[in-house]
């Protein structure tokens, strides 16, 4: 029936028009059936094929996206998003004057414990602010610095750092920076002479570790060039820039004994004694051996490190108590460091040696052991002068007055 309707309908719709013209009643008969046979037309035909979308590779099952309606996501959000300004400049650095990376890596250098409050703390520290923000320089007015006491109890309810128990001072030696000492070269083939004055070119990088009574400390220094050395090495090859360190025995001769008295300590090679232990060496009594000092300056040292260990385990004792947030938490603290090992007796006593030798030098022992005639080549116990006296202008021993004063003494019967 539909078939024959379609085909009734479309010869009615086709056929060629008539000589006579169509009534307006007849048109919209022919516009309402066209209408109704295609509606008609696409109720009856399937519906289109999606269109076929770009091949992706198939996401593994462990990558696979949770069930349920995707949200549509932009191209926008998609891209990486422009930061702000603020994030994307970095600060710049502070700048330390003088300040050594050897100072604070290896185990020549400073402790771990003494480099934070030497950099930052601005009271006790080397270095102190300028109007630029981002430098520091050396403090000029003292040679010692302090670090800060040790906290006695929690503040603030932080956990404390072992490094806030076992911080040590340390001395700066700088005789030309901290008192302006004018230093001569101390090189015997100097250009300059005697007029060739010595000048700050920096500061030196090795540390040296000092044994003190009950502890250690750490000990820096500046470093001195002369500039006559400086312009005949850009000349010759034959000399070579002066160079030196402010705690070279040849700069220490250079001061006043007052000034030398400032320097704390004894230098060895690699480390250095406190004169404080070197003076516990002096009394040679029977008994006060180099190893009865050794033990004396071990017994401070334990003494002391035990007290500042006791302090922080007491401390953490109480943040870790039953009941605690920490003891809740289970937090893991800081180990306190080891305890440094003493120098040997043989480094003591080599210490005492050189200190002897320098009060040698400047007591000037030799000009009271040697007559005043000359070179004597041999004392004897009596009154009897010895006879090779090297001296040209002086008379005969006989005729010169006895030297030791005679005293009258009775007559023993």
């Amino acid at each position: 029936m539909v078939s024959e309707w379609k085909s009734t309908s479309a010869s009615a719709s086709v056929a060629p028009p008539t000589a006579t013209s169509p009534s307006p009643w007849e048109d919209d008969a022919l516009l309402s059936e066209a209408l109704a046979n295609f509606e008609a037309d696409t109720a009856m035909a399937p519906p289109p094929d999606p269109p076929q979308q770009p091949q992706t590779d198939p996401v593994p099952p462990s990558q696979e996206p949770p069930s349920g309606p995707r949200k549509r996501t932009s191209k926008s959000a998609a891209l990486p998003q422009p930061q702000p300004i603020e994030a994307i400049v970095t600060q710049p650095e502070v700048s330390f004057e003088g300040w050594h990376k050897q100072w604070e890596s290896g185990p020549h250098g400073l402790p771990s414990a003494d480099v934070k409050w030497l950099r930052e703390d601005a009271d006790r520290g080397l270095f102190k602010n300028l109007t630029i923000a981002r430098r520091k320089i050396l403090k000029d007015d003292r040679m010692w610095f302090h670090p800060p006491e040790i906290p006695g109890v929690v503040v603030g309810g932080g956990v404390p750092s072992a490094d806030a128990f076992f911080r040590s001072r340390v001395f700066f030696w700088r005789p030309v920076g901290v008192w302006g000492y004018s230093l001569r070269c101390p090189r015997s083939g100097c250009p300059g002479g005697k007029a060739a004055f010595l000048y700050r070119c920096g500061y030196g990088n090795t540390v040296r570790h000092i044994c003190d009574m009950t502890g250690w400390y750490s000990m820096l220094t500046e470093l001195l060039a002369c500039n006559a050395c400086r312009k005949a090495a850009k000349g010759s090859q034959e000399h070579s820039i002066g160079r030196f360190l402010a705690w070279d025995a040849a700069i220490l001769k250079q001061l006043t004994p007052a000034h030398q008295a400032v320097f704390p300590a004894i230098l060895t090679p690699r480390r250095g004694v406190d004169k404080q232990v070197v003076r516990l060496m002096r009394d040679r009594t029977e008994g006060n051996t180099m190893v009865k000092v050794w033990r004396q300056v071990q017994e401070g040292h334990c003494e002391e490190y035990l007290q500042r260990k006791d302090l922080y385990t007491t401390l953490l004792c109480q943040l870790s108590r039953p009941g605690s947030i920490m003891s809740a938490l289970g937090h893991q603290y800081q180990k306190p460091p080891t305890r440094r090992e003493l120098p040997s007796p043989r480094l003591l006593r080599k210490a005492y040696l050189i200190y002897e030798a320098e009060h040698i030098e400047l007591l000037d022992y030799r000009t009271q052991i040697m007559s005043t005639f000359g070179k004597v080549l041999k004392y004897d116990s009596t009154r009897k002068r010895p006879q090779s006296v090297t001296s040209t202008s002086l008379p005969p021993a006989a005729e010169l007055p006895d030297e030791r004063p005679h005293t009258s003494r009775p007559q023993v019967q």
